[in-house]
């Protein structure tokens, strides 16, 4: 494919860009401020409804006219916390009012509490992050949107500012870390994700996680 015909693409990804930029702008006060994920102790921080709890997330837990079972802590590595009476349970992964729920589920099943009102807020996160590298508008680490664990790699590339005029977009290499520390990485044609529109299938088979790098390359002329 020469220059000219590549031009159009270049232009896309940066038209799909300038959208995500537009829309993570216009987003809420408290999501904006937050993003940077400082991960200190504070106040209640306003997420969206589907945003999922994560390690180091700080969460406060409180238990309607049960001062006592009240418990405030930052989520482990093993997503587990300490509950009173109940001991540890898992919240990772799970939204704010799912964990609530199966808080509420245990106190029940322990037969403790008949009708326990559980609330839980946030004060503290560390923002999810994914690399890039090589031919787009920006390198570096990239936030993730606070309501989503995972984004396909077309909405990756756009975040980073979209591919560079001389981007080959036809071989972006995507590296992830296994759980048993080894590494694995796979070639992506996101041009031709790019010029498949159609095909949303397509683009949901390339998703990119927390902690992966992106590799852009540059086109031999």
């Amino acid at each position: 494919m020469t220059f000219a015909n590549r031009l159009p693409l270049f232009i896309l990804t940066l038209l799909l860009a300038s959208a995500l930029n537009a829309q993570d702008s216009g987003g809420s006060g408290a999501s904006g401020s937050s993003a940077s994920g400082s991960g200190s102790s504070g106040g209640p921080i306003a997420l969206p409804a589907n945003y999922k709890l994560n390690t180091t997330d700080m969460v406060s837990i409180t238990v309607f006219d049960e001062p006592e079972l009240s418990a405030e802590q930052r989520i482990p590595g093993n997503g587990e916390i300490r509950i009173p009476l109940l001991g540890e349970i898992s919240l990772l992964g799970l939204t704010i009012r799912e964990a609530e729920y199966k808080i509420q589920r245990a106190f029940i099943d322990a037969r403790l509490l008949r009708n326990p009102q559980v609330y839980i807020t946030v004060s503290g996160y560390v923002a999810q992050e994914f690399s890039v590298f090589g031919q787009t508008g920006a390198q570096g680490q990239v936030p993730f949107p606070l309501e989503k664990n995972s984004i396909d790699i077309v909405e990756a590339i756009s975040r980073a500012g979209g591919f560079s005029s001389i981007a080959r977009g036809s071989e972006v290499r995507v590296t992830r870390k296994k759980p048993d520390g080894t590494q694995e990485y796979f070639i992506i044609d996101v041009e031709a994700i790019i010029e498949d529109q159609d095909d949303e299938n397509d683009r949901d088979k390339y998703l990119i996680y927390p902690g992966d790098i992106i590799y852009v390359p540059q086109r031999l002329f």
